[in-house]
Protein backbone atom coordinates (compact mmCIF):
# COMPACT_ATOMS: atom_id res chain seq x y z
CA UNK A 1 0.00 0.00 0.00
CA UNK A 2 2.88 2.68 0.96
CA UNK A 3 4.45 1.61 -2.68
CA UNK A 4 1.14 2.31 -4.37
CA UNK A 5 0.87 5.94 -2.35
CA UNK A 6 4.63 6.92 -3.61
CA UNK A 7 3.90 5.96 -6.88
CA UNK A 8 0.39 7.73 -7.07
CA UNK A 9 2.20 11.27 -5.35
CA UNK A 10 5.23 11.12 -7.71
CA UNK A 11 2.97 11.37 -10.99
CA UNK A 12 1.10 13.92 -9.43
CA UNK A 13 4.17 15.87 -8.78
CA UNK A 14 5.25 14.76 -12.52
CA UNK A 15 1.80 16.10 -13.47
CA UNK A 16 1.21 19.49 -11.15
CA UNK A 17 4.81 20.72 -10.71
CA UNK A 18 5.65 21.99 -14.27
CA UNK A 19 3.68 24.76 -14.48
CA UNK A 20 5.17 28.19 -14.35
CA UNK A 21 3.32 31.86 -14.33
CA UNK A 22 4.14 35.22 -15.07
CA UNK A 23 2.67 37.93 -15.21
CA UNK A 24 2.81 40.72 -17.65
CA UNK A 25 2.07 44.39 -18.06
CA UNK A 26 1.54 46.44 -20.76
CA UNK A 27 5.39 47.72 -20.28
CA UNK A 28 6.49 43.94 -20.84
CA UNK A 29 4.64 42.69 -24.28
CA UNK A 30 7.70 43.34 -26.73
CA UNK A 31 9.49 40.63 -24.47
CA UNK A 32 6.70 38.10 -24.55
CA UNK A 33 6.01 38.75 -28.45
CA UNK A 34 9.81 37.90 -28.63
CA UNK A 35 8.86 34.41 -26.48
CA UNK A 36 6.67 33.63 -28.22
CA UNK A 37 7.66 34.19 -31.92
CA UNK A 38 7.42 31.45 -34.28
CA UNK A 39 5.66 29.11 -31.22
CA UNK A 40 2.53 27.23 -30.72
CA UNK A 41 0.69 29.06 -28.55
CA UNK A 42 -2.30 28.21 -26.38
CA UNK A 43 -4.83 31.50 -26.32
CA UNK A 44 -7.72 31.70 -23.35
CA UNK A 45 -9.67 34.79 -23.03
CA UNK A 46 -11.69 35.73 -19.60
CA UNK A 47 -14.64 34.27 -20.60
CA UNK A 48 -13.03 30.36 -20.76
CA UNK A 49 -12.68 29.94 -24.05
CA UNK A 50 -10.30 29.21 -26.12
CA UNK A 51 -7.87 29.23 -29.13
CA UNK A 52 -4.49 28.12 -29.98
CA UNK A 53 -2.29 29.89 -32.86
CA UNK A 54 1.09 30.74 -34.01
CA UNK A 55 3.54 33.87 -34.58
CA UNK A 56 1.32 35.67 -31.37
CA UNK A 57 1.92 39.57 -31.49
CA UNK A 58 0.71 41.68 -28.42
CA UNK A 59 -0.23 45.36 -28.45
CA UNK A 60 -2.04 47.59 -26.11
CA UNK A 61 -4.81 47.48 -28.03
CA UNK A 62 -5.32 44.51 -29.91
CA UNK A 63 -3.23 41.13 -30.30
CA UNK A 64 -2.57 38.95 -33.32
CA UNK A 65 -1.98 35.35 -34.24
CA UNK A 66 -1.73 32.71 -37.12
CA UNK A 67 -4.71 29.72 -37.08
CA UNK A 68 -3.06 26.46 -36.02
CA UNK A 69 -5.55 24.79 -38.73
CA UNK A 70 -6.38 27.12 -41.51
CA UNK A 71 -3.12 29.53 -41.13
CA UNK A 72 -5.26 32.92 -41.30
CA UNK A 73 -4.63 35.45 -38.99
CA UNK A 74 -6.62 36.52 -36.25
CA UNK A 75 -7.14 38.83 -34.10
CA UNK A 76 -8.63 39.93 -30.89
CA UNK A 77 -8.98 42.71 -27.78
CA UNK A 78 -6.18 42.42 -25.73
CA UNK A 79 -8.28 43.05 -22.71
CA UNK A 80 -10.40 40.10 -23.58
CA UNK A 81 -7.54 37.55 -22.92
CA UNK A 82 -7.27 35.77 -19.03
CA UNK A 83 -3.91 34.39 -20.04
CA UNK A 84 -1.79 32.66 -22.98
CA UNK A 85 -0.03 29.52 -22.26
CA UNK A 86 2.97 28.04 -24.40
CA UNK A 87 4.31 24.37 -23.41
CA UNK A 88 8.08 23.35 -24.07
CA UNK A 89 8.49 20.00 -24.15
CA UNK A 90 12.18 19.64 -23.49
CA UNK A 91 12.37 21.90 -20.67
CA UNK A 92 9.35 19.42 -19.23
CA UNK A 93 11.60 15.96 -20.19
CA UNK A 94 14.70 18.16 -18.44
CA UNK A 95 12.17 18.93 -15.50
CA UNK A 96 11.01 15.54 -15.25
CA UNK A 97 14.62 13.94 -15.54
CA UNK A 98 15.49 15.74 -12.67
CA UNK A 99 12.51 15.36 -10.48
CA UNK A 100 12.62 12.02 -10.94
CA UNK A 101 16.00 11.84 -9.96
CA UNK A 102 15.70 13.60 -6.45
CA UNK A 103 12.14 11.55 -5.86
CA UNK A 104 13.62 8.64 -6.31
CA UNK A 105 17.46 9.05 -4.99
CA UNK A 106 16.10 10.62 -1.68
CA UNK A 107 14.45 7.44 -1.27
CA UNK A 108 17.09 5.05 -2.37
CA UNK A 109 19.56 7.14 0.29
CA UNK A 110 16.92 7.31 3.34
CA UNK A 111 16.20 3.53 2.63
CA UNK A 112 19.74 1.96 2.33
CA UNK A 113 20.70 4.39 4.98
CA UNK A 114 17.97 3.16 7.50
CA UNK A 115 19.07 -0.93 6.52
CA UNK A 116 22.48 -0.35 6.26
CA UNK A 117 23.09 -2.80 8.30
CA UNK A 118 21.15 -6.00 6.15
CA UNK A 119 23.05 -7.47 3.51
CA UNK A 120 20.99 -7.16 -0.04
CA UNK A 121 20.93 -8.87 -3.64
CA UNK A 122 22.25 -5.12 -4.49
CA UNK A 123 25.54 -4.17 -3.03
CA UNK A 124 27.63 -1.31 -4.69
CA UNK A 125 30.30 -0.77 -1.55
CA UNK A 126 31.29 -2.26 1.61
CA UNK A 127 30.58 1.33 3.09
CA UNK A 128 27.37 2.00 4.31
CA UNK A 129 27.75 5.79 3.25
CA UNK A 130 29.37 5.07 -0.08
CA UNK A 131 26.70 2.45 -0.34
CA UNK A 132 23.82 4.50 0.28
CA UNK A 133 25.13 7.54 -2.09
CA UNK A 134 25.64 5.06 -5.36
CA UNK A 135 21.91 3.86 -4.71
CA UNK A 136 20.79 6.84 -4.47
CA UNK A 137 22.84 7.89 -8.18
CA UNK A 138 21.74 4.34 -9.24
CA UNK A 139 17.68 4.73 -8.18
CA UNK A 140 17.41 8.60 -9.01
CA UNK A 141 18.91 7.93 -12.58
CA UNK A 142 16.85 4.91 -13.59
CA UNK A 143 13.71 6.71 -11.97
CA UNK A 144 14.04 9.41 -13.78
CA UNK A 145 15.58 8.44 -17.04
CA UNK A 146 12.33 5.61 -17.28
CA UNK A 147 9.60 7.79 -15.65
CA UNK A 148 10.78 11.30 -15.51
CA UNK A 149 11.56 11.95 -18.74
CA UNK A 150 8.83 10.86 -20.95
CA UNK A 151 6.39 11.62 -18.40
CA UNK A 152 7.96 15.05 -18.21
CA UNK A 153 8.50 15.65 -22.02
CA UNK A 154 4.70 14.52 -22.74
CA UNK A 155 3.21 17.47 -20.08
CA UNK A 156 6.05 19.77 -20.77
CA UNK A 157 6.70 22.46 -19.00
CA UNK A 158 4.14 25.32 -19.17
CA UNK A 159 4.80 28.90 -18.94
CA UNK A 160 1.35 30.90 -18.27
CA UNK A 161 1.59 34.74 -19.49
CA UNK A 162 -1.14 36.13 -17.02
CA UNK A 163 -2.67 39.41 -18.27
CA UNK A 164 -1.96 42.28 -15.31
CA UNK A 165 -4.74 45.11 -15.50
CA UNK A 166 -3.40 48.21 -16.89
Amino acid sequence: MKAQFFILLALTAFIFACMHTRHVAAREYDGVNEALKGKKVKIMLAEGRGFTGRDVQIAQDSTFWRESKLGGRLSIATSEINYLVLTNRARGAADGFWMGFLIAGGIGLGGRLLNSGEGGYLRFSDDPFEDALATAFFAGTLYGLVLGLPIGAAVGSNERFVFSPP
